[in-house]
C-alpha cells in the first residue's frame, strides 16, 4: 500500500499493509487522513522536536559526566524518562 499525499509517496511494510487491508473501508479511509494530518504537522513544524538524546548538548552535563561514559548514559536516560522538561534549566540546546 501507498499513501499519496500532495505528490508525496509513503511506502508502508507489507505486513502493515496486509493488516490495513483487512480493515473495514472506512477506517482505512481514516487511517489515511491521519496520517496526512500528522504528516502537514510535521513538516509545518519543520521537523523539530525533542531528541532523547539532548543531554549530550547539555554544556552543564557534560561538566558534570567528568567524560565518563556511565554517567553520561544515565543523564540521558534521566533526562528521557522525567515527566518534567529539563532541556531548558541545563541548556540542553538541539542541533
Amino acid at each position: 500500500m501507498v499513501i499519496v499525499h500532495t505528490e508525496r509517496r509513503f511506502e508502508i511494510s507489507r505486513k502493515a499493509d496486509q493488516f490495513i487491508q483487512s480493515l473495514p473501508v472506512k477506517l482505512r479511509r481514516r487511517i489515511k487522513e491521519d496520517v496526512a494530518c500528522l504528516l502537514d504537522y510535521i513538516e509545518a513544524e519543520g521537523f523539530r522536536g525533542h531528541d532523547p538524546y539532548d543531554a549530550l548538548n547539555s554544556l552543564i552535563l557534560r561538566a558534570l559526566s567528568f567524560r565518563r561514559k556511565f554517567l553520561r548514559i544515565a543523564f540521558i536516560q534521566i533526562l528521557k524518562r522525567f515527566p518534567v522538561n529539563l532541556r531548558p534549566p541545563i541548556l540542553a540546546v538541539g542541533l
